[in-house]
């Protein structure tokens, strides 16, 4: 037998590669017999219900190659393969996963959940088919079509909106998933909500790193109304601007002053107006001496 098996390799190397694979315990599986695209679908089914550890994915895979084989337009079929696909992660199953997913969309393009599936796909990081900005557009389209998948949504949107560093909005999503999950249905909610609760630490880490590198404004509670309309001298969009009033962190960059020159220069100027209101509103003659003392005061000390 082990004559015949290289034989066989060195004439038909692709031949018997599947060979030994199927004759190797850990990968071994059994075609699948089914003669119509639905028996093909549940023998399929079968396997995939089974947990992590007793899965076969190659056999569930097959029977739901047949049912579309049987059945071109089998959406439950593409489905569940490029689910299979997708969780294999690899790079070649994983743009398997996404031609099966973008298949259903042919067919179906109000389809959530093959835009939830497709989302997921492409948040996956350091993957060929890696991209941040696509997943995100395809998880608000899931939320629109399929409103039941909000809890989900929310946490994996969330998730990466944090990987692409937009940490405001990576909270406002973490922190409405952390609220749903609690009347969620789901058994194990309690391994979800802490899940949750440690994607939000993380999140709050980088928000912290990134107002130490003044890459995100957070309002202060003492500043006033009339401050908070000119967003605090820095220059957003009105939604931003909106946000910052409701005292939300918003993502912006901190104005640089050109030169410590130009910092004295205002603070000697404004003590300069100062002066003069005072002596205005006393209504006696500006203390040429007084002021000229504390104008070298107020020198010294920033220099120092």
């Amino acid at each position: 037998m082990a004559v015949t098996e290289i034989g066989i390799m060195n004439k038909f190397k692709t031949i018997s590669a599947l060979i030994i694979v199927f004759t190797t315990p850990v990968f071994a599986f059994t075609l699948p017999t089914c003669e119509t695209a639905d028996d093909c679908f549940n023998a399929g089914m079968l396997e995939l219900v089974k947990g992590h550890e007793t899965r076969d994915p190659v056999t569930a895979i097959m029977a739901f190659d047949k049912a579309i084989q049987l059945k071109s337009d089998y959406i439950e079929a593409y489905y569940n393969r490029g689910y299979l696909k997708q969780i294999m992660k690899t790079d070649s199953s994983l743009r398997d996963a996404l031609v099966d997913y973008n298949k259903i969309l042919e067919f179906d393009s109000e389809h959530g959940r093959a835009y939830f599936g497709r989302a997921l796909v492409k948040s996956m990081t350091d993957t060929a088919v890696t991209d941040i900005p696509g997943a995100i557009a395809d998880f608000d389209t899931a939320l629109r079509l399929d409103p039941t998948l909000v809890l989900r949504i929310n946490y994996y949107r969330g998730i990466t909106k944090s990987r692409a560093r937009d940490t405001v909005g990576a909270n406002k999503d973490l922190n409405q998933a952390l609220s749903l999950v609690d009347e969620s249905e789901d058994p194990h909610k309690e391994s979800f909500k802490n899940t949750i609760l440690r994607a939000l630490e993380k999140n709050k880490a980088l928000i912290e790193e990134q107002i130490a590198n003044s890459k995100i404004l957070v309002p202060a509670p003492t500043q006033t109304l009339r401050r908070s309309r000119s967003g605090g001298g820095i220059n957003y969009s009105p939604a931003q601007r909106e946000a910052w009033m409701r005292g939300e962190p918003v993502l912006g960059s901190v104005p640089k002053i050109k030169s410590k020159y130009n910092l004295r220069q205002a603070i000697v100027e404004r003590a300069e107006r100062r002066l003069t209101k005072i002596s205005v509103r006393k209504h006696i003659q500006k203390p040429t001496g007084l002021r000229a003392r504390i104008l070298k005061l107020l020198k010294i000390s920033i220099k120092s």
